[in-house]
């Protein structure tokens, strides 16, 4: 009876022990397993290592070359003229009559305007100059007198300030213009009507009266 009871302690304590044995070698096991386990790694990516030496070519970009336009030179001469047209203000042009004019009070030959009074508010117009001819046959000669700065009347037909009368002339177109800036104010303009033939010279006059206000 006592070897039944010696065996089975003995028994119990090598089941003990294989187990405690069993489990060592199991964690041992495991734990061998779980270290040898590969772990994946990232890559490392290692830029080439640029070595210059005295062969090696850099290559740099070099900015397009615009050619450059070329210098306008503008003479002197033509500077100065724009910088007066623009700086100086127009001359005003004023006709004065230089032949000598020597009137005969006994003249029965005359002329007369179609207007005796022309307002240039409107601008420039044209007036006919009628022709009063006596016995005479000769022929004649008609001037413009002294005219106020920037006012101007001509022959219509020729631009001039002056014209020879033929015989068969009844009438003369006159045209009559103003500058910007003109002289303001009425003026009585003399228009001389001379006539020549064997006898002599003979001058008459007439007036055509100019308003200008504007």
């Amino acid at each position: 009876m006592t070897k039944y009871f010696l065996i089975i302690p003995i028994l119990l304590i090598s089941t003990l022990v294989t187990h405690v044995s069993y489990s060592e070698e199991l964690e041992t096991s495991q734990g061998s397993t779980h270290e040898n386990i590969p772990v994946e790694q990232t890559p490392q990516v290692v830029e080439p290592e640029v070595i210059l030496t005295e062969e090696t070519t850099v290559e740099t970009l070099v900015p397009e070359q615009v050619p450059e336009e070329p210098a306008i030179i503008v003479p002197e001469k033509i500077i100065k003229e724009a910088f007066f047209e623009k700086t100086e203000p127009k001359k005003l042009i004023e006709h004065v009559l230089t032949k000598k004019i020597i009137l005969d009070k006994h003249a029965t030959h005359s002329c007369e305007s179609s207007l005796f009074s022309i307002d240039l508010e409107e601008g420039a117009t044209q007036i006919n100059l009628l022709i009063h001819r006596d016995e005479r046959s000769g022929f004649g000669t008609l001037d413009i007198g002294n005219l106020p700065k920037g006012i101007d009347i001509k022959i219509y037909a020729t631009g001039e300030y002056s014209k020879q009368v033929q015989e068969n002339e009844a009438s003369i177109k006159l045209s009559i213009t103003k500058q910007s800036g003109a002289q303001k104010g009425s003026f009585n303009v003399p228009i001389i009507y001379t006539m020549k033939d064997s006898l002599g010279t003979s001058s008459s006059i007439c007036q055509i009266n100019i308003i200008n206000n504007d």
